[in-house]
């Protein structure tokens, strides 16, 4: 009987395993990872060759900013670097507008929120 208990206990536990790592993400996580997947599509056109490390015209002030071959390739933008990338995306005209909301919607989703201003 021992060895039917050991059994069962087994295929319980790897059918437990199995379904908690087949879990989803959760939406908010997907939704970050879509906008930061069309977000670098829409960059490396105009910013990759600067901002990629794996190509010989690489920046290393712009590397330092962000780097298109990481993941996550926007961990390095510092708070009050984003308007900075928001100006030149919308300055710059090989980005299609589809592309330059895409790339808006995302700094909005992964900026830190701004402290609010203290009352007079």
């Amino acid at each position: 009987m021992r060895p039917f208990v050991l059994l069962l206990v087994l295929v319980l536990l790897a059918t437990a395993t199995v379904a908690w790592t087949d879990k989803p993400e959760p939406p908010e996580a997907n939704r970050e990872a879509a906008l930061s997947d069309h977000a670098r599509d829409a960059l490396v056109p105009n910013c990759g060759s600067c901002h990629r490390s794996d190509l010989p015209t690489a920046k290393a002030g712009a590397l330092a900013v962000f780097d298109l071959t990481k993941d996550p390739w926007w961990a390095t933008i510092k708070d009050d670097q984003y308007d900075d990338l928001l100006r030149r995306v919308r300055g710059t005209s090989g980005i299609t507008d589809e592309d330059k909301a895409a790339i808006e919607a995302f700094v909005a989703a992964i900026r830190p929120p701004s402290p609010p201003t203290p009352e007079p």
